[in-house]
């Protein structure tokens, strides 16, 4: 819903309504409320476009919102939809995801979700994050309020996890490319270098 305001030429917001059994749902009001909930049915929502599932997460990120119980209720119920999405697409929502500024707030939500139990590409999605440090996570944040590059916040986050497994979650896949991952792990190996090049306040 938070995504249907329009601007009119006099420069008015126009709300988006509609009624939901006895219930009126309004954008302005969920802005206000700070929620992300899926419009209509949440169920045909994510099963048009099951992208949508990993971009409530990604809004969470950037916005700090709650998901609405009803629209997280479908996504569980839909999950296995993921898998039939192209890899790439999934790697450039979990990039974005990564930059927001409330990441602490998704990452609670997707590990409540299980998404790190869904198997992408014969391999457990991102499984290494089950064990990421709250340490790793507020460092990220920092990180991401001066502005951070998805091959910084894959090091930060996982600065604490097996390089190993980190290379074979990232390649399973492949959000960034392989040269990038290499970045990855030698970032992960020299962060107190980066964080004085940053001169970010940790």
């Amino acid at each position: 819903t938070i995504n249907t305001i329009v601007q009119s030429m006099d420069n008015k917001f126009i709300d988006f309504t509609y009624r939901d059994e006895d219930v009126l749902i309004s954008a302005f009001k969920d802005i206000k409320l700070k929620f992300i909930r899926c419009i209509g049915d949440p169920d045909e929502n994510f099963m048009k476009k099951p992208i949508r599932i990993l971009r409530m997460f990604r809004l969470q990120s950037q916005l700090g919102y709650k998901i609405h119980s009803a629209t997280m209720a479908a996504a569980i119920r839909n999950k296995n939809l993921l898998l039939d999405i192209p890899i790439a697409l999934i790697g450039k929502e979990f990039n974005e995801l990564l930059l927001g500024r409330h990441i602490d707030k998704a990452i609670e939500s997707m590990k409540k979700f299980k998404l790190f139990d869904l198997m992408i590409n014969n391999h457990l999605f991102m499984e290494c994050i089950n064990d990421v440090k709250a340490d790793s996570i507020q460092q990220l944040i920092k990180y991401n309020h001066h502005g951070s590059s998805p091959i910084e916040a894959y090091s930060i986050l996982l600065k604490d996890i097996d390089k190993d497994r980190v290379i074979d979650n990232l390649k399973a896949f492949m959000p960034i490319k392989e040269e990038a991952i290499e970045k990855v792990i030698w970032l992960m190996q020299h962060q107190e270098l980066v964080d004085e090049n940053r001169n970010i306040n940790l």
